[in-house]
């Protein structure tokens, strides 16, 4: 039993060698499984390892334990991942609408009063934004947001920089 844990420990040791190497390389199933199951497999066959020389366990009670508090810390770190992850996208979310007024914008595409422009928030981060103005503007142009909508998608009011 006890090389069944050492096994456990060296696969999950060495996934996560191979997580920080090829960068997450089993992504493809969903985000953050290599470190799960490492954690996983690592945390079972350490516990095994404790349990096999602090304990007189039987084998099956040891591997019962050992499998529980992997796959705990295996849910643990999906978690964690997934809670890392929304704090990440909720850093990144767009700027408040009262952030955008000022800002500088390039317009990608215009046909009459409307069009989609490229704005950089103070922040320095860049959106795409649908927008509308009073004048016809030529792709290209450079643009000063003067006023945003209520939900911070549409940008209204461009009027051209001067040149």
């Amino acid at each position: 039993m006890t090389l069944v844990f050492i096994c456990l420990l060296a696969t999950g040791l060495g996934l996560l060698v191979l997580t920080s190497i090829l960068d997450d390389f089993l992504s493809f199933l969903f985000d953050g499984v290599t470190p799960a199951l490492a954690t996983g497999l690592g945390a079972t066959g350490a516990i095994g390892l404790i349990g096999v020389s602090l304990t007189g366990l039987t084998d099956s009670v040891l591997m019962a334990v050992a499998a529980s508090v992997g796959l705990a810390s295996a849910v643990g770190t999906v978690w964690g991942w997934h809670r890392l992850r929304r704090v990440a996208t909720a850093v990144r979310a767009l700027p408040q609408t009262e952030e955008l007024i000022g800002a500088d914008a390039r317009v990608l595409w215009w046909r009459g009063t409307t069009g989609k422009v490229l704005v950089v928030s103070p922040r320095g981060d860049q959106y795409q934004l649908t927008a509308t103005g009073e004048t016809d503007l030529r792709s290209g142009a450079m643009v000063t947001v003067t006023a945003t909508a209520q939900d911070g998608v549409v940008v209204t009011n461009l009027r051209a920089l001067p040149s």
